[in-house]
């Protein structure tokens, strides 16, 4: 029993907006921003750090953390609660 032959490739290729790995290491504007420094503080890593920065403003970011906050102190304290 014989299968089929490949007789050829096509492939899309679509504009992909992915940041840069150059010069990552150094220090600039974004850097240097309250917002990427809590961002990296969280273990976030470099690359997604700096994608949020750029996509969305302090405000909204420092909003996001302390939701992660109230919700991970929420799930402790009834975890918690719930062994006692």
């Amino acid at each position: 029993m014989k299968g089929r032959n490949v007789t050829g490739l096509r492939f899309i290729v679509r504009p992909n907006a992915q940041l840069s790995l150059v010069e990552m290491d150094s220090e600039d504007e974004i850097t240097d921003q309250r917002a990427y420094k809590a961002l990296m503080a969280e273990e976030i890593s470099k690359t997604l750090t700096r994608a949020w920065v750029l996509e969305y403003d302090e405000e909204y970011i420092f909003d996001k953390l302390d939701l992660v906050i109230k919700i991970i102190l929420l799930v402790y304290t009834a975890h918690v609660s719930c062994k006692n």
